[in-house]
């Protein structure tokens, strides 16, 4: 079923006060969109906003999504946010061919939680050596990244989690540590730093 007409008027006013013709509705390989055609030259985030403006009923993956997203950017010449999105596809292409897989959903927010924190280890180290000019370089490519990983937990949620999988395990005393992990990790991977979670659950454990 095509979407209701509110969809495209909301699509209108995340493009912005731009003019455009349209919309129309296009069919492709990602499902259907809205396609606004500019009359004007605009800037590179209304192109940006106007290629995520995806009908409600249709849910892509993410890797869909990226996909989609690495055309946008190459056509609105923004080539921070393309070279971001392109050693993420890399890095999930080398998981891919590593272990003969087609990546899910959450193979994806694993990788991108992994490079996240590859990159924050390196602003600190940036930072410490005085490159704040690598340190920038490196934050645009989380902002990047983390538009593709769920809403993060809050302390609160994430010490529910940690307490009802101890519950559930009848976990005790630190031996039953690797259980406790196994069983939040795929719950808070991507959602929560998971250095932080191991600690937690030490925590609790050795209560």
């Amino acid at each position: 079923a095509l979407a209701q007409p509110n969809v495209a008027e909301e699509a209108l006013l995340i493009l912005g006060p731009h003019s455009y013709d349209g919309p129309s509705l296009r069919k492709d390989r990602q499902g259907l969109s809205f396609v606004f055609k500019p009359k004007s030259r605009v800037q590179s985030s209304d192109c940006w906003s106007g290629a995520r403006v995806f009908l409600k009923e249709n849910k892509m993956t993410i890797k869909e999504q990226i996909m989609a997203d690495m055309k946008a950017a190459m056509k609105a010449h923004d080539a921070a946010r393309l070279g971001a999105i392109r050693l993420l596809m890399a890095a999930i292409k080398q998981k891919e061919v590593d272990e003969r897989i087609q990546c899910a959903d959450a193979d994806i927010v694993a990788i991108i939680a992994k490079l996240v924190k590859q990159r924050h280890d390196s602003i600190e180290q940036y930072t410490a050596a005085n490159r704040q000019d690598l340190a920038e370089k490196e934050q645009a490519e989380i902002e990047v990244l983390s538009t593709y990983l769920p809403k993060p937990l809050s302390e609160e949620e994430i010490t529910a989690i940690v307490d009802e999988a101890i519950a559930a395990i009848g976990a005790t005393g630190m031996a039953a540590m690797g259980k406790v992990m196994g069983a939040v990790k795929p719950k808070l991977t991507g959602r929560a730093d998971m250095s932080k979670v191991s600690a937690l659950i030490k925590q609790k454990l050795s209560a």
